[in-house]
């Protein structure tokens, strides 16, 4: 073989063996593409879940058609039945981050967890009951860019709930937003409705403080929005009341407000 062959020959070997595969042609993403961090994450607090647990599937499936990278992480808050299996379960099927650990701390410290390890531009946490339908999310992020936090509210001008929670829990419901506004002079319409997106930096900032482990933390991580110079905009939901919840009254009752107790000393203390 002449000497311009054998060296044509190890030029094209190099060229094929220095490009990277096509991910159209089933190999793996540009390196490019792979460290470029997540447009959106979306976190998912879950205890005891196992019913509702296929939700993360259909919110994986949601992201995928979305033009933007994103990341989902699961939060398994201290499970007793088979909701850790079940995380690990469809991970195998799904790109899911998974946060796991064995003692239940409350919902508000799951989703600090999620919040602190979230890479995206922007930082979502939503419920797994999906009672805020997923694909809302496109809505949210259209008021993203010019306020650091958009919330989800049933209570503003064109929200439309779907069905109605029992009398009594919304009653305390109601009772709850009331005592949250007199107590740390705010004005919002709705504390609860789990959909709420931050910017990185806002949810960054504010978890960062929140020290509420348990469901007065909706409370605590606007009163640090409002400390830190974060103005939340409040956006209409379409909301739908699912019965399996986690609330339990009248227990749930007493812990809250011993919680916004406490909220409140520390911001009187400045601790």
């Amino acid at each position: 073989m002449s000497p311009i062959l054998i060296l044509g020959s190890r030029l094209w070997v190099r060229l094929v063996l220095r490009s990277p595969p096509k991910a159209d042609e089933g190999g793996f993403p540009f390196p490019a593409q792979k460290m470029r961090k997540p447009f959106l994450s979306v976190i998912v607090p879950l205890y005891n879940e196992e019913s509702r647990i296929h939700h993360l599937e259909n919110i994986y499936r949601y992201l995928k058609t979305q033009n933007f990278k994103s990341e989902l992480i699961a939060v398994n808050d201290g499970s007793i039945d088979q909701t850790k299996t079940l995380m690990v379960k469809f991970s195998r099927h799904f790109p899911l981050k998974i946060i796991s650990y064995t003692k239940n701390q409350g919902k508000g410290y799951a989703v600090r967890k999620g919040m602190l390890v979230a890479k995206g531009k922007y930082l979502i946490f939503t419920d797994i009951d999906l009672s805020v339908p997923i694909i809302q999310i496109k809505q949210f992020l259209k008021y993203v860019q010019k306020n650091p936090i958009v919330i989800g509210s049933r209570n503003v001008k064109g929200a439309l709930v779907k069905n109605n929670q029992p009398w009594l829990r919304q009653f305390f419901g109601n009772f709850y937003i009331f005592i949250s506004n007199l107590l740390f002079g705010l004005n919002f319409s709705d504390y609860t409705c789990g959909f709420k997106l931050f910017s990185n930096k806002a949810g960054k900032d504010i978890f960062r403080q929140c020290r509420t482990k348990g469901w007065a933390f909706d409370t605590e991580i606007m009163v640090l929005a409002k400390r830190l110079g974060f103005y939340p905009k409040e956006v209409p939901v379409i909301w739908q009341h699912h019965p399996l919840t986690k609330v339990v009254l009248p227990k749930d009752i007493f812990r809250t407000a011993l919680e916004l107790g406490k909220i409140k000393i520390r911001f009187w203390s400045n601790l």
